[in-house]
């Protein structure tokens, strides 16, 4: 549907919402991200929207929850982190709108994701050089 363009009718229902805003801000669906062959993912919507002369460069993170258990937002700051990453940003370089859509209603996230975003980053870096020094063990 995002990736059509094709709306849905206006209503508070979880799919519709998140189809229409994520057309709304003229988001990509199903967009990969990639840091390494150990790690990379695939975000349900993103976009990115450069600095401007009134704004700072900005990351639009949006997620659709099908399940009924509440969900926690650090999936979205792992995509933020695969997004700074793979070209290259510092999380201090942008702002962020971070939104959960889940049983009819949207969750945004309300506190500065920066702090997150770097720790997670680093998780990445760490453990994917953890990874790459096992295989190189394991073919020796």
């Amino acid at each position: 549907l995002i990736k059509n363009g094709l709306k849905l009718q206006q209503s508070n229902k979880t799919l519709n919402r998140f189809v229409n805003d994520a057309i709304g801000f003229d988001m990509e669906s199903e967009l990969g991200l990639y840091y390494s062959d150990n790690a990379f993912c695939t975000c349900d919507a993103l976009k990115f929207l450069p600095a401007t002369p009134r704004r700072p460069a900005r990351l639009l993170v949006f997620d659709l929850k099908t399940g009924t258990t509440k969900s926690s937002f650090d999936q979205l700051i792992v995509y933020a982190a695969y997004f700074c990453l793979e070209y290259g940003f510092k999380p201090t370089e942008l702002d962020y709108d971070l939104r959960i859509y889940q049983n009819d209603t949207v969750y945004a996230f309300e506190d500065d994701p920066t702090d997150d975003i770097l720790h997670a980053m680093d998780r990445i870096v760490t453990f994917d050089q953890i990874i790459e020094t096992l295989k190189e063990e394991a073919r020796r």
